[in-house]
């Protein structure tokens, strides 16, 4: 290390120049960074159910649809409303990527389908608003959602849009307004702490160049390796930023409290590299989950961590000579720290009280339970939501479940399949609709025929949409189980489940996967590396402080009955490479007997940690909320354990 930093020392301006470069090519390659999040950032795609949903697309249609709910004052059905929704339908059917709506107008819908699309009171009305057959809508939905809302808001209608379109435009939305919001928001957040920790405007401004070089690079990587951000790796620079500000702390702090020369950079230049390679293989660790985005974050993370401690060093090295000619000393809590090892002193009530804590935590890990539910990660006051549960209150259900029945013999599917309705309608209060709820006279008179889309001839497959509640995974899960139940009862045909919701079932078992796997290779990966550094003595002991926040985590969640998803799902095997930054920079300072120097860093960088992983909690998705919530629990429980748990350990040993 001493001969990498020496050598950058001796060419500073060199360095400077090609961190410059490197700087500017990233910008420029901004412009083209885009943020989606289209159905293949969740689906490998080698995946059986994917390639059963591309089967559905290219033999019935698209399902995703926009849903659109209309309100009045008067009844719906009356002349003056039937002409404003024709109205309405005619602009609609103008818009590029959409097919011809579904509504009450529809002359191909029977008697009750129609009555189906209308409310109780007759005061409010469903549009259903297909996309093409096999159109490419990805980074077209926000043109069509503002021009549905153009057409909407001229309307004398109250109106509610929600559907799988609405649901992928807005998590588009918000992804972009937490890159852009959090990244500003905790870019400040960091500038000030850092200022007022360090109480140097230099080491302040270099703090912040260093984590925005970092950031700025990163994206550039991505947007050249055409790596689009979604709602997981949007995190990235929020993650970087927080990340970046530990690394920065321990150089400070070392540099001002003893000599301001390589020497001195490179001692703790060491244990900074160590921290950055935990990360590093905790966030690697993520690249087993089957699920592409989540494996994206692995990589691109893991690729920013070692990014941000060669920039924070290289820096430093450029500006060594000029960061420490002024300035107060950093803060110190001496006081705090005596308190610590008062308790510390009290080894054996430490250990026990730890041991009996995490048997209650341990406990609460039995509730835990995966799920994911992607408009239940919208807050409760956002749009999308609000107008969903409008939707489903007043008119009814409206996710579509697809059910594909074959048989060859078309008059003993139409009487099994009617039956089939029957049964969801009177004993789960499940609308559907199939080719026998049309007027096939009217079909025939359509210029698109539109007895494609819910019979598949060449293949004897009769398709039936059962609009269902918009549930979390495991409870549509549950629904597609007890209606194919219900079906089998009545007849022998095959029946199968098909469309999006087989695949958003499927999510379930890659979140179950990604953390039977990643934690266990996360956990093996990092006290590895740490026995090979320090030994298998100093390994050992670090077990256990370094497992209880990955408990503490897990325990709180299983007793919150908050389930691990999507977002959360990421937190173990980041958070352990995380909160072994501490006990890297312990055991590293014991082995050099100089622990005291070490306690202020360790105090700062986990209050920096957890403070800048709450801010999360104004994120407008309630499962980055939760990431920020249960980061900071995890960094607390690692201070303590680093802090007070770990010295107790080998106060016992002695």
């Amino acid at each position: 290390m001493y001969r990498i930093i020496s050598f950058i020392y001796k060419r500073k301006r060199a360095f400077a120049g090609i961190l410059i470069l490197l700087l500017f090519i990233s910008i420029f390659a901004l412009k083209n960074i885009k943020i989606s999040n289209r159905l293949d950032i969740w689906f490998p795609e080698n995946e059986k159910e994917l390639k059963g949903y591309k089967d559905f697309l290219k033999n019935f249609g698209n399902d995703e649809t926009v849903v659109i709910a209309l309100k009045s004052h008067s009844p719906i059905l009356s002349e003056k409303n039937l002409k404003s929704l024709t109205d309405i339908i005619n602009r609609l059917e103008k818009i590029k990527y959409i097919c011809k709506p579904t509504s009450i107008l529809s002359p191909i819908l029977s008697k009750d389908i129609k009555e189906m699309l209308l409310s109780k009171d007759s005061l409010a009305t469903v549009i259903f608003t297909p996309m093409k057959k096999m159109s490419i809508i990805e980074g077209k939905r926000d043109v069509i959602m503002a021009e549905i809302k153009n057409i909407l808001r001229a309307s004398p209608f109250e109106y509610h849009i929600a559907g799988v379109t609405a649901v992928y435009n807005e998590l588009n939305r918000i992804t972009q307004e937490n890159v852009s919001i959090f990244v500003i928001l905790i870019f400040i957040y960091i500038f000030l702490l850092s200022g007022i920790i360090l109480k140097n405007l230099k080491i302040t401004l270099l703090t912040s160049l260093s984590v925005l070089f970092t950031i700025i690079i990163l994206m550039g990587i991505m947007s050249v390796l055409r790596v689009e951000l979604n709602m997981i790796t949007s995190m990235l620079p929020v993650l970087i930023l927080i990340y970046g500000l530990s690394d920065i702390i321990y150089i400070s702090y070392t540099l001002r409290l003893n000599k301001k020369d390589i020497h001195t950079l490179t001692h703790i230049a060491i244990p900074c590299f160590f921290t950055s390679l935990t990360t590093f293989l905790g966030y690697l660790s993520l690249v087993s989950s089957r699920i592409p985005c989540i494996k994206q974050l692995g990589i691109f993370g893991g690729i920013g961590v070692i990014l941000e401690f060669f920039v924070t060093i290289t820096l430093y090295t450029i500006f060594l000579d000029r960061l420490f000619l002024s300035g107060k000393a950093p803060i110190t809590l001496k006081r705090f720290h005596s308190f610590e090892d008062r308790i510390t002193k009290k080894r054996g009530m430490v250990i026990m009280l730890t041991v009996v804590l995490s048997l209650i935590l341990l406990n609460g890990m039995k509730f835990l339970r995966f799920d994911t539910y992607t408009i239940g990660m919208f807050t409760k006051n956002n749009i999308v939501k609000k107008d969903s549960e409008w939707i489903q209150k007043h008119i009814g259900y409206y996710l579509p479940l697809e059910l594909l029945v074959k048989s060859e013999n078309f008059e003993q599917a139409q009487k099994v399949i009617q039956r089939f309705q029957k049964i969801a309608k009177e004993k789960y209060n499940y609308n559907s609709i199939s080719i026998f709820d049309l007027n096939l006279e009217s079909i025939l008179n359509q210029p698109v025929s539109f007895e494609q889309n819910y019979l598949d001839l060449d293949k004897n497959l009769f398709r039936v949409t059962v609009f269902i509640p918009m549930s979390s995974a495991a409870k549509v899960e549950n629904i597609i189980n007890k209606l194919t139940s219900a079906f089998r009862k009545i007849s022998n045909m095959e029946i199968r489940p098909s469309g999006y919701l087989p695949l958003y079932v499927r999510l379930i078992k890659y979140l179950q996967t990604s953390q039977m796997v990643s934690f266990p290779i996360s956990f093996l990966t990092v006290f590895i590396t740490i026995i090979i550094i320090f030994g298998l003595k100093f390994g050992l002991s670090s077990i256990l402080p370094n497992i209880l926040p990955v408990i503490a985590v897990l325990g709180i969640m299983g007793y919150l009955h908050i389930p691990l998803d999507v977002g959360t799902i990421i937190i173990t095997p980041i958070i352990l490479g995380v909160v072994v930054d501490d006990t890297i920079h312990f055991l590293y300072f014991k082995r050099h007997k100089g622990i005291y120097n070490i306690r202020d860093p360790m105090l700062m960088t986990s209050i920096s940690l957890s403070t800048g992983f709450i801010l999360l909690i104004f994120a407008k998705l309630t499962t980055i909320i939760y990431f920020g919530i249960f980061s900071t629990i995890a960094i607390l429980f690692a201070y303590y354990g680093d802090s007070i748990l770990l010295p107790a350990i080998f106060l016992r040993k002695k």
